[in-house]
């Protein structure tokens, strides 16, 4: 009874999120201008999204899926001027219906996002859009300790030369930096919640190194071996190595010959 009422509150909380950011102007009794709604859409799509991942990265899946189906509930009867992302919640609210609530809210955070990135599309690559992955990998927790053996791995295959020939050092404080980083390569890549703090793109922050694609290679290579140790679903890690591979056009500078 306890717990039934808690996801209640949380189904509350998620329409509450939508009435608090939008409320105001209905309270003036006067329409919304278009854009301005869109903004506040996406405000509370932002708002919810980060609430989701902090509820489902401590293991309440349903609490998480109760949220998401607040905010949705409350999004799609304020669509009208955009009839696909209705349809689009609609039927991923039947979807999710369907499902255990952990399957149940990767889905209905595939729905925030899809009207995350179509009333404000972000900038990352178009080939590039598996929200849902970051949860399936388990979130921050799980993500961190892969990220922090792939990178310590990295570290100590030749193949990579991650120091590029000891050029940068690799302190204590310069590897926690860099797992950092690499964590947030991870959650953009993945749809995850981190913000990349490096440099403004991956082309820049890799400028001058000379990374090979053999080096690459290797780095992929490793990866996917970091992802058999931690027993990732193979689904999920050539997912991941997909969108890894991804990243390649900007980070590699040094391109192979067609005679190699």
């Amino acid at each position: 009874m306890v717990q039934a009422t808690y996801h209640k509150v949380l189904v509350v909380l998620g329409v509450g999120l939508f009435a608090g950011v939008v409320g105001k102007a209905w309270a003036d009794d006067r329409p919304l201008e278009r854009s301005e709604l869109d903004r506040r859409i996406v405000t509370i799509v932002y708002e919810t999204a980060l609430l989701g991942t902090e509820i489902y990265n401590k293991g309440n899946h349903e609490g998480c899926y109760r949220l998401y189906q607040g905010a949705l509930m409350a999004l799609e009867s304020v669509l009208d001027h955009r009839p696909r992302l209705q349809q689009m919640i609609r039927e991923k609210m039947t979807l999710a219906s369907r499902l255990k609530p952990d399957e149940g809210a990767h889905v209905l955070r595939e729905a925030l996002d899809e009207i995350q990135n179509t009333i404000a599309p972000s900038s990352r690559p178009p080939d590039i859009k598996l929200p849902a992955l970051w949860f399936r990998l388990g979130g921050e927790t799980a993500i961190k300790a892969i990220v922090d053996d792939f990178f310590d791995a990295c570290l100590k295959e030749p193949k990579i030369n991650f120091s590029r020939g000891g050029k940068y050092k690799m302190d204590a404080a310069e590897i926690a930096r860099q797992k950092r980083l690499l964590l947030e390569l991870f959650s953009l890549l993945t749809g995850g919640p981190l913000e990349y703090s490096g440099k403004r793109n991956l082309k820049e922050a890799h400028a001058g190194m000379q990374i090979t694609d053999a080096e690459f290679d290797a780095m992929v290579a490793t990866l996917r071996q970091t992802l058999a140790k931690y027993k990732v679903d193979k689904r999920d890690a050539d997912e991941l190595i997909k969108l890894f591979e991804a990243t390649r056009p900007v980070i590699v500078e040094v391109k192979r010959s067609s005679k190699d």
